[in-house]
């Protein structure tokens, strides 16, 4: 994958939106997936900073499996907040309605049924010096189309959870 010799070409991938840098890129901690990749700037002539470089680094070089630990955090968040208080209604049955959009699971593999990832975000905003990393994962899930879910890293830890469209 990455190595230091080579951000340079990996950069020139990225391609220049108004409020981001974006590219197609394959990470090894989610099995080699190819994730859509965006780098947000705070200004749309901006370019990324040095330190989105090296988070950028980080996340190519990083080799250990990350997805055990999302999948972990993500079905604790979904038994603990999520699961039977997502409602809606069903003008077709005349009632409100849970257990489509937020049904039980017993294992925690059982919530990649419910959410996909969907893109990895290294944001703007000033990294805590005590943080080598940061970034945001966006996934869809089953019970809000609109806002999907998202979850924040900090050094390879999940640290919070959030709408992926409210960041």
């Amino acid at each position: 994958m990455a190595r230091k010799r080579d951000i340079k070409a990996i950069l020139n991938e990225f391609v220049h939106e108004e409020y981001w840098w974006s590219a197609e890129l394959a990470f090894r901690w989610w099995g080699g997936a190819i994730l859509p990749t965006y780098i947000e700037i705070d200004d749309p002539t901006g370019t990324p900073t040095a330190h989105q470089i090296r988070t950028l680094e980080l996340l190519l070089t990083y080799r250990k499996s990350f997805r055990r630990e999302v999948e972990r955090k993500l079905s604790e968040e979904y038994q603990n907040r999520i699961f039977g208080s997502v409602t809606y209604y069903s003008a077709k049955r005349g009632e409100y309605g849970w257990e489509e959009l937020t049904p039980p699971i017993s294992k925690p593999k059982e919530i990649w049924k419910l959410v996909e990832v969907l893109s990895v975000w290294i944001p703007v905003e000033m990294q805590p010096e005590e943080s080598q990393l940061r970034f945001k994962l966006a996934f869809g899930c089953t019970w809000d189309d609109e806002h999907g879910l998202g979850i924040q890293v900090e050094d390879w830890k999940v640290i919070g959870f959030t709408g992926s469209a409210d960041w």
